[in-house]
């Protein structure tokens, strides 16, 4: 790819100002961390679970009104056991459920390729369970607080909705731990595998943006190198940091690696036909310690592909 006087990308191109492309540069860069992130999505439903619980801590609801029949009819200290008791199973259950699963991948992930690994942080069933798991525990817990305890003592009156709610997340837990099984032994398939990264690079050649007819320009011998400033996958490149500047100084940029190449700390990065200004490709080229499915750029799942057809076959 080149940019500059020469190159397919006019410099006339961009008009957004530096600081409004650094925060989508930015924000583009999160949210691809975040699909890949099992934390996020559970924390996010934690928070989601304790407003909740202090919503319907909130509700009173009687024994004769129009919710009386699904309130949960006990003692305090019988709803302080089940809150307690679904508290404690959740934990025991994340730690079993994700234990077995990560046994699971990682003999998938030897058989076939250990970029399965990513596959099973963005899958959304995955990070969808995890969050219903991290949800039910964070509303039981948080009722403990409430339920059966106020002014410093033990009262009679608690949030019997708040209770019924931690019992139809109980049910939630069972169904999703149900249907995680089901979508782990199905996914683990090198059917479901291969199906996956099929779509992944469809998607990824559809959005492939239009070539060029005009060739490349020839690096010159007195090009100057731009090193890398630190080793990782090439991830993203955003010419709007670099249109601007090269336009105004008449140089040529050319990048050396694709996308999804890996590119060592102090090997080039970049050719410049002039000297410049190496924070500039720094701003413009970001590397990472994964490959980042980025829209256009099939080659890290050619990749995967690849991997799995020489793990099944037995000869990666």
């Amino acid at each position: 790819m080149s940019l500059g006087p020469h190159g397919a990308a006019p410099a006339t191109a961009v008009r957004e100002p530096g600081i409004r492309r650094t925060v989508w540069r930015r924000s583009r860069d999160f949210l691809e961390y975040g699909r890949g992130a099992l934390w996020l999505l559970p924390s996010v439903a934690g928070v989601v679970a304790l407003f909740i619980g202090w919503v319907l801590s909130s509700i009173d609801v009687g024994d004769t009104g129009p919710l009386g029949w699904v309130v949960f009819d006990g003692t305090p200290d019988d709803a302080r056991t089940l809150l307690t008791v679904i508290a404690t199973a959740m934990i025991g259950v994340i730690a079993t459920v994700f234990g077995l699963a990560v046994v699971a991948l990682q003999l998938s992930s030897t058989q076939f390729s250990p970029r399965l690994v990513r596959n099973f942080l963005r899958d959304g069933v995955t990070q969808w369970v995890l969050a219903v798991f991290v949800g039910t525990f964070a509303y039981a817990a948080a009722g403990l607080y409430t339920v059966g305890v106020g002014a410093g003592g033990r009262i009679e009156r608690f949030p019997r909705l708040a209770v019924s709610g931690a019992i139809l997340l109980l049910f939630v837990s069972v169904a999703a731990i149900i249907a995680f099984a089901d979508h782990l032994a199905h996914s683990l398939q090198i059917d479901s595998i291969l199906a996956v990264s099929t779509r992944a690079t469809l998607r990824a050649v559809a959005t492939r943006r239009e070539g060029t007819e005009e060739r490349p320009p020839v690096a010159p011998d007195d090009a100057v190198p731009v090193p890398a400033a630190r080793s990782g996958y090439l991830q993203t490149l955003t010419p709007g940091h670099l249109l601007r500047y090269v336009a105004e100084r008449g140089i040529t940029v050319a990048l050396v690696p694709r996308f999804g190449d890996y590119v060592v700390a102090g090997t080039p990065v970049a050719m410049y036909t002039a000297v410049s200004d190496p924070a500039q490709q720094e701003r413009a080229i970001g590397t990472g310690a994964e490959e980042w499915i980025v829209k256009g750029t099939p080659f890290p799942l050619l990749h995967r592909r690849l991997e799995c057809f020489l793990g099944a076959s037995g000869h990666r």
